[in-house]
């Protein structure tokens, strides 16, 4: 707050965004407002919206990097990203069989793909759900879980759902 006589005068925010990695600057921005509620909030959504704009840009850092990631990470063929798809779909109808076809597709793809991480973090998920659901099971379905959701991260470190799935190992087993 700057203050004179007449009291607060105008609010000053400095938002900056680094890279967690390097703390290279990413953006930064000041912006000036009078200490009204109403400025406050529209200050508020302003920087959010700039924040948001920032990284979500295809010209942001990150969008680039992430671009150039899943170019170098891609499945040869579009059936391999299909089994992925079909292991989403699961969700959708909840049944067993849908399961089976799913697991079974992407067992067939990381054959073919081995190193299509994504595909390894997907197979990882169904092997869990046949622990968790005991959905058409099979001798030790955490431990290839475990085995597919480690081979995931040893292809793509930085591979999300890989993550996801590896926390939901963790937390339940």
């Amino acid at each position: 707050w700057h203050g004179g006589r007449g009291g607060c005068r105008s609010t000053r925010i400095t938002a900056r965004l680094v890279n967690a990695k390097d703390g290279a600057p990413v953006w930064s921005e000041v912006f000036n407002r009078k200490p009204t509620a109403a400025d406050v909030f529209a200050m508020q959504d302003e920087i959010t919206d700039r924040i948001v704009g920032t990284i979500a840009s295809s010209d942001a850092p990150q969008f680039k990097q992430k671009k150039e990631t899943l170019r170098a990470t891609r499945p040869e063929s579009l059936a391999a990203y299909e089994c992925v798809l079909l292991s989403i779909w699961v969700y959708d109808d909840f049944k067993e069989e849908t399961h089976s076809r799913a697991r079974e597709c992407l067992e067939r793809t990381v054959e073919a793909a081995p190193s299509y991480a994504l595909a390894w973090a997907h197979l990882a998920q169904m092997y869990f759900e046949e622990h968790k659901y005991g959905w058409n099971a099979r001798p030790d379905p955490i431990g290839r879980a475990r085995a597919a959701v480690g081979r995931a991260l040893a292809l793509d470190p930085q591979e999300q759902y890989a993550h996801y799935v590896n926390a939901l190992i963790l937390y339940t087993c």
